[in-house]
């Protein structure tokens, strides 16, 4: 007869490997760079310890964490990026099939390399000039059509479409679908833009993408480190269309936000802001289609009240009163009763136009005239101003008070020595010996 294996269910299996793992890992010692840390609300630390390659859950419980700041206060500025060796016990969580690290105590090593690397790079592109702002080109109001380098399957994606679509009809959206995690992501996302650029070189005016927007979800420093790639950082600062970043979550930021012409924290916070325009555009849509229904129901409302109020009988009463208007006006205006009267007109403006002609001609005599006297006026105005005599090398003498000196009498009377001589083109100061 066969043996029947025993099939054990989820809880057996994870309590054998709880019983298994703990025990031999049940004090242990390992370092890494410290990345995702967190502090809950009840006063643990959660954080992952991570290397080039491979990443750790760790918990620092309130009570070891408040132990181990009273030996060392600098624990209280544990952050991201710090190399680290932490010692404790390995325990399985069997409610979610994980294990972590518990970590008793912590040994500060100095900064992690992810970081160092980081801002090493962030520190040479900046000197190359590739984070200027002044050379951030600026989005374009309305886009017609955007492009979405992101994973075809990831939350980013889903996340931007449920918003943008919620908020605007009037874009058309090209998702390029590509890697966001792992060693070859960076060479990946690169291909795409590039990939990207290259469509829109094909395409005509109508059918240009306006903006690119490079996106994915949150996730560990080593999750985002392809985003950090030089190559692609290159890449972006030379695209000739608008790219914004939205890569992360708030607190992640990637060399690819600094180069990017505009960078938002959340894939949702990219879609509202390239919809903001057109969410505001169908506001203003709606309330002008709201105005313009509005108007045409009154404008339909006051004629339909019209049409009510006017009978058979009145209609054909006030068409033949028109009638009768309409006759006698013409009546007024038939032309061979009028006949003397048009040729009165003609008469009098025969003697209208002589009256004219006459009053012309005496304007122009009277003009003709005031000239002569107003030549004849300027002539002597001339011939008596001080500036002429002055040109023909005389001097005039003031005192500095601007009062001429008319006798010899005045000029020994003179308080003060200074006497100006005015000369046609100009004044002296002189002293009285």
């Amino acid at each position: 007869m066969r043996n029947l294996k025993k099939i054990e269910n989820v809880s057996e299996l994870l309590k054998r490997i709880k019983f298994h793992l703990e025990k031999p890992f049940s004090s242990i010692e390992v370092k890494g760079e410290i990345s995702n840390i967190s502090k809950s609300v009840t006063g643990h630390i959660y954080f992952n310890l991570s290397d080039h390659s491979s990443s750790l859950s760790c918990a620092f419980f309130k009570n070891d964490y408040l132990t181990a700041c009273s030996i060392n206060p600098e624990l209280r500025k544990l952050s991201k990026g710090m190399n680290v060796i932490c010692r404790g016990p390995i325990s399985v969580y069997t409610q979610r099939g994980t294990f972590q690290l518990i970590v008793k105590s912590i040994q500060i090593e100095g900064e992690g390399n992810l970081k160092k690397q980081f801002e090493e790079l962030k520190s040479k592109l900046a000197s190359e000039g590739l984070f200027d702002l002044s050379l951030k080109k600026k989005l374009k109001t309305l886009p017609k059509k955007i492009a979405v380098i992101t994973a075809l399957h990831g939350a980013a994606l889903k996340d931007f479409l449920n918003v943008f679509n919620r908020r605007s009809k009037l874009t058309d959206i090209m998702i390029v679908p590509t890697l966001v995690q792992g060693e070859r992501a960076g060479k990946a996302i690169q291909d795409s833009l590039i990939k990207t650029i290259r469509y829109n070189l094909k395409q005509d005016i109508e059918n240009k993408i306006d903006v690119i927007v490079l996106t994915r979800g949150g996730g560990s420093d080593e999750d985002l480190w392809c985003f950090n790639d030089e190559q692609l950082i290159w890449e972006i600062f030379n695209c000739p269309i608008p790219v914004v970043s939205a890569v992360g979550h708030q607190r992640d930021f990637t060399l690819c936000d600094f180069v990017s012409d505009v960078r938002c924290e959340t894939p949702s916070s990219a879609a509202e802001l390239l919809s903001q325009d057109g969410m505001e555009l169908n506001v203003k849509l709606n309330n002008i289609k709201k105005h313009l229904e509005n108007s045409c129901n009154n404008i339909l409302y006051q004629y339909k009240n019209k049409l009510h109020s006017y009978k058979p009988d009145q209609l054909f009463y006030k068409l033949n009163e028109k009638i009768k208007f309409l006759d006698n006006k013409l009546e007024k205006l038939n032309v061979t009763k009028k006949s003397d009267m048009i040729f009165s007109l003609n008469e009098k403006k025969v003697h209208l136009d002589n009256l004219i002609s006459n009053i012309e001609h005496t304007v122009n005599s009277k003009v003709d005239n005031y000239k002569n006297k107003l030549n004849l006026s300027h002539g002597i105005l001339l011939a008596l101003n001080p500036n002429s005599v002055l040109k023909r090398g005389y001097s005039l003498s003031v005192d500095k008070n601007g009062k001429v000196i008319s006798s010899a009498n005045k000029f020994d009377n003179l308080k003060d020595n200074e006497v100006i001589l005015r000369y046609h083109d100009g004044e002296r100061n002189v002293s009285k010996i």
